[in-house]
């Protein structure tokens, strides 16, 4: 497989895409992906600065102290790393902008959609060699990190809380409708 763009280059990006989509890999390079995606948008911004900042989080994340400790600790060190000290949050007054979902624009805006800081997560916490994942909860964009038995769901948008079985079904409750009930497929990796 070819890697990401170094520039936007509309067949290069379409081939990594594309590539990525056929590669039967479990673990895909999501930040790199929405990348690519982002630069179709955006021809004229090299990505570069965007992949050097997401770097950067994953260093900070990786030097945070929690970063030694278990999925509670790893949660504590993505949340003050990601929404504290570089500012991100879920952007709930214009929620339904396109610019929201753009990667590229979420990183010069610090807010964006559940998905688009789920990905700063799982960026982050894959770097460091968390198993992360992004689940197919119906309506909301949540991440999972485990470690063995230990596993904790995360809210990016709402602060990167911990969410219990409750506060998960209330959740769905308001994004799919009041009859609707928790089922196991919601929590399969995407």
């Amino acid at each position: 497989m070819s890697g990401a763009p170094e520039h936007y280059d509309p067949e290069a990006c379409a081939r990594f895409l594309r590539e990525l989509g056929a590669s039967g890999e479990r673990v895909l390079p999501i930040a790199e992906a929405a990348l690519a995606l982002a630069s179709f948008e955006r021809p004229r911004v090299a990505p570069r600065r965007y992949r050097e900042h997401l770097g950067v989080l994953a260093r900070d994340v990786g030097r945070h102290p929690g970063a030694s400790g278990g999925v509670a600790e790893w949660v504590r060190a993505l949340n003050e790393i990601i929404l504290l000290k570089h500012g991100y949050s879920g952007d709930d007054q214009t929620y339904d902008d396109l610019q929201n979902a753009n990667l590229m624009r979420v990183v010069d805006r610090r807010k964006g959609l559940p998905v688009a800081l789920g990905i700063l997560y799982m960026h982050a916490g894959r770097a460091q060699g968390w198993e992360t994942v992004g689940l197919a909860f119906p309506g909301h964009f949540l991440v999972r990190l485990s470690a063995g038995p230990e596993q904790l769901i995360l809210d990016p948008f709402h602060g990167g809380r911990i969410c219990t079985a409750p506060e998960l079904r209330e959740l769905l409750k308001a994004t799919t409708g009041s009859s609707s009930e928790l089922q196991s497929e919601y929590y399969t990796p995407v």
